[in-house]
This record gives structure tokens, C-alpha cells and sequence, in this order.
């Protein structure tokens, strides 16, 4: 066990207290490998804030590269996912089967994942988007039976539409949701 300005134990046989760690070259590559036991295990970086987990990459618990978070370290959501299979990137931040609620923006369905896939509709009701981060984006699939109203959050926008005024997402059309600002959506429609 080694332990530089603070304590190793049993766990962390290695344990350094610093404001910076540096791994250099010795004239060519250099690459730190962190291996796991078998497909089942973890081979991860773990973030934490005052001793709580709140951001976790790396394979966990298979093959694939995985980013998880946490808003509080005991719930995690699966942000990002590699596939090993095959390299492609999927979103797991997915709502399907949703149903639309109310007729105003207050009364709606909040949309809180990335990907949203509204399957029961009914005349006039809607859903709301969340408070934008500037660069993200939402994608929203209408499958119900009727048009879908998407609301911005309270005092935003989408598109050239007028504060907390609803979009209109018509039957069988998605639309992607890019956030421009802290308060502005711009809306992409399919075709």
C-alpha cells in the first residue's frame, strides 16, 4: 500500500491527496490501463463531490463504454452508451409509450428524457419541455391520434412563436429540439 499525502487502506492501496497528478512519456506513447476481472465487473473513473459518486464512465458491468450520472449518488442514469459490437452511440435517456396530459402549459406532460415517443394523444394535449442547457437537444416522435402541443418551460420559447406558445406536432411526425439559448428552442421537423 502507498499512500501520498493521505491514507491507503485495504481498498485503496493507492491513495494520493493533490492538487494535480501527473503520468508523463519517457519519448513515445504513454497509456494507463485500467483491466477488469471478467465481462460481468467494472473498469471505470468514478467523480464524486464530497465523498458522493455523482459521474461514472468506462465498462460497467459489460464491453460496452458506458456514462452514467447522478444527481445525488444513489440514483444513476445511463447518459451514453459505445456499443463494443459494433461502435455505434446510442442515447439512454428514452421515454416511449408516453401519454400526452393536459391542455395548457402548466397542465402538460413534462418531457424529461432525451428521446420522447408519444403514443396516446388525445385532442388539444400536450407536452412540456424542460428548461433548455444551451446546446441540447430533444427529440420529440408523435404516434398518438392527435397533434401533439409542445410547450416550452414558463417565460421560453420555440422557434419565432411567442413566449410559453405551443408547437404544434403533428400525427406521425418527430420533431428535434435544439436548445440556442437558456430559453430558446428551435424546432427541426421531419418530413
Amino acid at each position: 500500500m502507498l499512500g501520498v499525502n493521505t491514507s491507503a487502506d485495504a481498498t485503496n492501496k493507492l491513495a494520493v491527496a493533490s492538487v494535480a497528478i501527473l503520468f508523463t512519456h519517457v519519448g513515445g506513447d504513454m497509456q494507463v490501463k485500467i483491466n477488469k476481472n471478467a465481462a460481468g465487473d467494472k473498469a471505470s473513473f468514478l467523480f464524486q463531490s464530497n465523498w458522493s459518486a455523482r459521474a461514472e464512465f468506462g465498462l460497467l458491468g459489460d464491453d460496452n463504454f458506458t456514462l452514467k450520472v447522478s444527481p445525488d449518488g444513489s440514483t444513476f442514469y445511463d447518459s451514453l452508451k459505445m456499443l463494443a459490437a459494433s461502435g455505434r452511440i446510442a442515447l439512454k435517456a428514452n421515454g416511449s409509450g408516453l401519454s400526452a396530459a393536459g391542455t395548457t402549459q402548466g397542465t402538460a406532460t413534462a418531457i424529461a428524457k432525451q428521446t420522447n415517443e408519444f403514443t396516446t394523444v388525445a385532442a388539444s394535449s400536450g407536452a412540456r419541455l424542460p428548461s433548455p442547457e444551451q446546446g441540447e437537444f430533444i427529440f420529440v416522435a408523435n404516434a398518438g391520434a392527435n397533434a401533439l402541443s409542445v410547450y416550452p418551460a414558463t417565460g421560453h420559447s420555440i422557434n419565432a412563436l411567442a413566449a410559453n406558445a405551443a408547437f404544434s406536432l403533428a400525427v406521425g411526425k418527430n420533431a428535434l429540439f435544439w436548445a440556442a439559448t437558456a430559453s430558446k428552442w428551435y424546432a427541426i421537423l421531419s418530413a
